[in-house]
């Protein structure tokens, strides 16, 4: 796993985590904040130009009905929209259903 060097030498180095999103810029920004409060430590990064040697990579994907998967090495999430949901609980929805396999898979890449 690649890790963000600090500005400072004592500054912990941080695992790097990138989201390829395929949705909604607002549904993929409340993603990327849903998995920093799951792993608040991670440096999060959203459809980078080039992705860090050794970075947790996932990759969201969903049709224009809302349903697809939330991919990452070794693992996916299924995702089925609910009406009336907003972007920020949909997102909350779908880490929540991709834990606790995501998590585990963050720690142990």
């Amino acid at each position: 796993m690649t890790f963000s060097p600090g500005a400072n030498a004592r500054q912990p180095i941080r695992p790097i985590v990138t989201l390829t999103c395929e949705g909604r810029l607002s549904l993929c920004q409340e993603i990327v904040q849903s998995l920093a409060d799951l792993k608040p430590g991670y440096v999060y990064r959203m459809n980078p130009d080039r992705k860090p040697n050794g970075s947790f990579d996932l990759k969201l994907e969903l049709d224009s009905a809302g349903h697809g998967q939330l991919f990452w090495s070794g693992g996916a999430g299924q995702i089925t929209p609910r009406a009336g949901q907003s972007d920020a609980e949909f997102a909350r929805r779908i880490v929540a259903n991709a834990s606790p396999d995501l998590s585990r898979a963050m720690e142990n890449p």
